[in-house]
């Protein structure tokens, strides 16, 4: 990679923490904290390895980005704008508005978004779901590529019912390693170290989830 290709990459994610801002503060609601976050591995993944035909979203071959947290709108949507699919007459005055289609979490009424997301979690079991109907149901040559988890945003510490899915959400996409083959790229909002840290009276009921997944 070089010096020019790391500086285009930067201004790529400044571009993104600036539409994030920008939409938000027109809409006068929204989270652009939880957007800035994560600029940067955005900028990266869209930049380098995001293989996806934006004019043709329906295409087999494009791989599938889904955000568990989507609160996070913001940052997808400045991702469309960077890719040329919205305008930022749109981005800025439609995000939050009533009857736009930038609504506060992204839904499937734009074509490039799969599923709707918005609890955090849900993005792992969704795009494990997305990669074996593609596998198994639509039957698509698809590549061996690993289903891939990014991290953004905390443990959902204070969601009872969300503690003791992560583990099973990840044993589920290692087992897809193999069998199925999009790129599946998971905003996830769970991390199953920091539950293991906060929830260490449950360790136990993990690992043998874990395990049990895992066979």
């Amino acid at each position: 990679m070089t010096l020019q290709t790391l500086n285009n990459i930067r201004e790529l994610a400044q571009q993104l923490r600036v539409g994030s801002v920008r939409c938000t503060t027109a809409a006068g609601s929204g989270h652009p904290t939880s957007s800035m976050s994560a600029a940067d591995l955005m900028a990266v993944l869209l930049a380098r390895h995001l293989r996806y035909h934006w004019q043709r979203p329906d295409d087999p071959a494009n791989d599938h980005l889904i955000f568990s947290k989507g609160h996070a709108s913001p940052l997808l949507y400045s991702m469309f704008k960077a890719a040329g699919v919205i305008s930022d007459e749109k981005l800025i005055n439609g995000y939050r508005r009533f009857g736009s289609v930038l609504q506060g979490h992204p839904t499937p009424v734009l074509p490039w978004i799969d599923v709707a997301t918005g609890s955090l979690g849900q993005g792992l079991p969704d795009g494990v779901g997305v990669v074996l109907a593609g596998r198994y149901l639509d039957e698509l040559p698809l590549p061996a590529r690993r289903p891939t988890t990014r991290r953004m945003g905390r443990a959902p510490t204070t969601m009872p019912a969300a503690v003791g899915i992560p583990w099973q959400e990840r044993a589920s996409a290692d087992r897809c390693h193999g069998r199925a083959g999009h790129q599946l790229i998971s905003a996830a909002g769970n991390d199953p170290h920091r539950i293991h840290k906060n929830r260490s009276s449950g360790q136990e009921q993990h690992t043998r989830s874990e395990e049990r997944w895992r066979k």
